[in-house]
């Protein structure tokens, strides 16, 4: 993961036709001064965002800026379809000895969903 501060709030810009860059686990930080700066050089508030691409972004995989396509996008950048259908699966064959470990799966997705839909929300506000 990589961490980046910047001067202004970042949201989300688009990356190229199938792919958005979403700045995501924001920290304010309040009377920031660089370790470097220069001489006269004044605090400021500055923001610091966390993400997989080095400019501290997350690439998520979306056509449009819409509140479903960053929602789905932001549940495949940690579940594929493949995975998700697993989960499911796996949750309906009733295993007895694993089901516990199959609703803990499910409940995991269920909990990342919720977060992705509460990101979106707050991206695109």
């Amino acid at each position: 993961m990589n961490t980046v501060i910047y001067p202004s709030k970042r949201s989300y810009i688009r990356y190229d036709d199938n792919h958005f860059l979403l700045y995501l686990n924001e920290e304010v930080i309040e009377d920031y001064l660089p370790e470097d700066a220069e001489e006269g050089v004044e605090p400021a508030t500055v923001y610091s965002y966390t993400g997989s691409s080095t400019d501290g972004g997350t690439l998520i995989s979306a056509k449009v800026d819409t509140y479903e396509a960053f929602v789905s996008g932001l549940v495949r950048s940690r579940y594929s379809s493949d995975q998700v259908e697993a989960i499911i699966l796996n949750l309906q064959s009733n295993d007895p000895e694993r089901i516990d470990e199959f609703r803990q799966e499910m409940d995991d997705l269920n909990n990342w969903r919720a977060e992705c839909k509460q990101i979106a929300a707050d991206l695109l506000l």
